[in-house]
């Protein structure tokens, strides 16, 4: 059974043309992450890609309490959702870096 046809109009991405950094690193315990732009525009992403760098990642998809393991060197894809921000669990100093399509 077909759940329907995802569109997007946009992309986002955690690197930047200018600056290349390949991967983020959280500068906060349990940072909340927003779909942000160059100019500062939030955007709900409905296809949204975490790979997590060189340790396990818990991130929790907001509003919702559930949240997904990514295991280190990993990816997770989460399509067909409305995601407005992410939060990454545990300590500061956590490496990812996400991308995304947005509506």
């Amino acid at each position: 059974m077909s759940i329907g046809i995802l569109n997007h109009s946009g992309f986002l991405s955690s690197i930047h043309k200018d600056t290349l950094t390949p991967f983020y690193v959280t500068t906060q315990e349990d940072e909340i992450i927003n779909f942000q732009d160059q100019n500062n525009n939030i955007y709900s992403l409905n296809s949204l890609t975490v790979t997590a760098n060189a340790t396990d990642l818990f991130i929790q998809i907001l509003p919702s309490e559930y949240c997904i393991h990514i295991p280190a060197s990993s990816s997770v894809t989460i399509d067909y959702l409305k995601i407005k921000q992410i939060k990454v669990l545990g300590a500061l100093g956590q490496s990812l870096k996400w991308f995304g399509l947005h509506f």
